[in-house]
């Protein structure tokens, strides 16, 4: 009887847990596994990253996308150390792929915009910063990123518009107060850009 019992046990117990350890032909983990191993692949890169060391970040992304082709924050994150390390063309590439498998992800659209910029294409960098914004309304570099856009076309007017926005957002960023200065002839923007950045210190 007791070995009924056991035998019962482990048909229940067995299928349950088969997904998680799949493996194809190549010995390669397939299904839960895989994005196990891809996560911490892609955790391995954003902690290279943030500690400076973003080249070193590539080759684990590259293996989190390896084990899991579909990873669309691999592809996002990719993207944004290409962009760092001024290879536009590829964070492009990397940006695109990341939104065909998750088109909400405003992060991937900023970084877009700022591959366009380093293009010296502001005009095609805006449509990107417009779609991040409407991800993220609340993202002060977006606007910040769209109003140098704007502002590179001569369209100071819709500059200033969002250089002000980010001061809303951010009224602490200095940032903002420096970039909206630069648009304005008076000394009080910059007076006001310099008492953030010496509070910053």
């Amino acid at each position: 009887m007791k070995a009924w019992l056991i035998l019962i046990l482990l048909l229940f117990t067995v299928p349950a847990c088969g997904d998680t350890g799949r493996r194809d032909a190549q010995g390669v983990a397939t299904g839960d596994e895989a994005q196990v191993l891809a996560r911490r692949h892609l955790e391995s890169g954003l902690t290279l990253h943030a500690s400076g060391s973003f080249l070193d970040a590539i080759p684990e992304y590259d293996l989190a996308l390896r084990i899991y082709p579909h990873y669309a924050e691999a592809y996002l994150n990719r993207g944004l150390v290409y962009a760092q390390s001024d290879q536009s063309q590829r964070a492009i590439q990397d940006f695109e792929q990341a939104l065909r498998l998750n088109p909400n992800l405003p992060k991937a659209y900023a970084g877009w915009g700022r591959a366009f910029m380093a293009l010296e294409q502001p005009e095609r960098a805006i449509r990107y910063f417009d779609e991040a914004i409407l991800l993220d309304p609340l993202d002060t570099e977006s606007y910040l990123d769209r109003g140098d856009a704007y502002s590179d076309l001569g369209r100071d007017d819709r500059a200033l518009s969002d250089y002000n926005e980010a001061v809303q957002l951010e009224p602490e960023k200095a940032e903002a107060y420096y970039r909206r200065g630069l648009e304005h002839t008076g000394l009080e923007e910059f007076t006001v850009a310099l008492e953030k950045l010496r509070g910053i210190r």
